[in-house]
């Protein structure tokens, strides 16, 4: 067993008090438990990403140790292909696609292999339909419900939880969110809130949706997207506790979703499928 992985374990053990400061011997912990969970976590599944980090690892040493459910999170952005494009690509419905196929069969693996290591599994599944406020001339939200209609099924059908991301942070825990928001409001107001934005808008997710020449649209959605993605981390971490996002995402947009949330408590894992929403260019 790797460095990293016994000490991810011992250091864990060690805030639990399951351990003794300075104690070399750790064979009353579950190694071979912890080493089932680690690597299950630890795939990429041939994705150019970052492998378990250290913060993710301590996430989940600690499910393992303390017999609380492993927590995940997974996002899918209902933009603008979900809202105009894709139910005209699948014959006027909306079906699943091989991409999103793959993603239910890793989490489901996941559960599998979690419960060979002796811990529960927790993922939900979020659809992220804030595109609906920020592009709402550019989205039918006939085609994000059915979209949201179809995830829920889906996920209810396999055992796991589905999040429709409007009704979640801006009605069940409004309070909560707004609170994230201000956080979040606070540091694009001080002396670096400038370079975010700029870095949203020119080079980030928002500059690849709007022509370069709308620069004063193009800051206002990145300062919009920022507060947005900043909060909704330190919503969930507050109502699911510590979890570890198995990301459909490239780094670019997960830049800001420790602005508030510390990567302690909200890490991000490439686990997932990218872009599993989409029909024509999705990795498995």
């Amino acid at each position: 067993m790797g460095r990293k992985i016994t000490n991810s374990l011992r250091r864990v053990a060690k805030q639990l008090g399951l351990i003794e400061p300075g104690q070399r011997d750790i064979g009353s912990l579950p190694l071979d438990r912890w080493e089932q969970l680690f690597n299950a976590l630890n795939q990429t599944h041939g994705r150019k990403g970052r492998r378990l980090s250290n913060e993710g690892a301590w996430i989940a040493a600690r499910a393992l140790l303390t017999g609380e459910p492993l927590s995940t999170t997974t996002f899918l952005c209902a933009h603008t292909y979900i809202g105009n494009k894709r139910m005209g690509l699948q014959g006027g419905t909306m079906s699943l696609t091989p991409g999103e196929l793959q993603m239910f069969k890793r989490a489901e693996k996941l559960r599998e292999q979690c419960t060979t290591a002796g811990v529960n599994l927790s993922w939900r599944l979020v659809i992220a339909d804030w595109a609906t406020m920020l592009f709402a001339d550019e989205i039918n939200e006939e085609h994000v419900t059915a979209y949201w209609n179809l995830m829920q099924r889906e996920c209810t059908a396999r055992g796991f939880e589905a999040i429709r991301w409007s009704s979640f942070m801006l009605e069940k825990h409004s309070n909560l969110y707004t609170t994230a928001r201000a956080v979040v409001q606070e540091l694009l107001d001080g002396p670096d809130g400038d370079q975010i934005i700029d870095w949203e808008a020119f080079r980030g997710e928002m500059g690849r949706d709007l022509p370069k020449e709308h620069c004063d649209r193009k800051r206002a959605l990145a300062r919009e997207h920022v507060l947005m993605r900043g909060a909704e981390g330190a919503v969930l971490s507050q109502v699911f506790g510590q979890q570890i996002v198995l990301s459909t995402e490239s780094r670019s947009p997960r830049r800001y979703d420790n602005l508030v949330a510390p990567r302690e408590d909200y890490n991000a894992l490439d686990f997932m499928p990218y872009y599993p929403h989409r029909i024509d260019r999705f990795v498995v």
